[in-house]
């Protein structure tokens, strides 16, 4: 094959080169938005927020590791992404998830 022609097609997953007219990847950004009425990032800030709730209730984890775990880069901001979504630290979140 002469080069740049069909290389793209080499590199591309085999169910791309049928997809249907009308879904490019940048459509693709507004999709969450429809569906769940919400946009992309706070879908995935749910999921991050459910995952750090099910740690700390369910596991003897530190914050430090869960906050590793789930990718970030310290406890502390860990703790102000928690506190600022749910209201209350992740400490304080353990704690009553316990007693209940």
């Amino acid at each position: 094959m002469p080069p740049g022609v069909g290389h793209r097609f080499l590199y591309e997953p085999q169910h791309r080169r049928h997809d249907r007219p009308g879904h490019r990847l940048a459509q693709l950004h507004g999709q969450p938005d429809r569906r769940a009425g919400v946009s992309g990032k706070e879908l995935i800030d749910r999921r991050i927020v459910l995952e750090a709730q099910r740690l700390l209730a369910h596991s003897d984890h530190t914050a430090a590791q869960i906050a590793a775990r789930l990718g970030f880069a310290s406890a502390t901001n860990f703790s102000k992404y928690f506190h600022t979504r749910t209201g209350v630290t992740p400490i304080a979140f353990r704690g009553s998830s316990r007693t209940t």
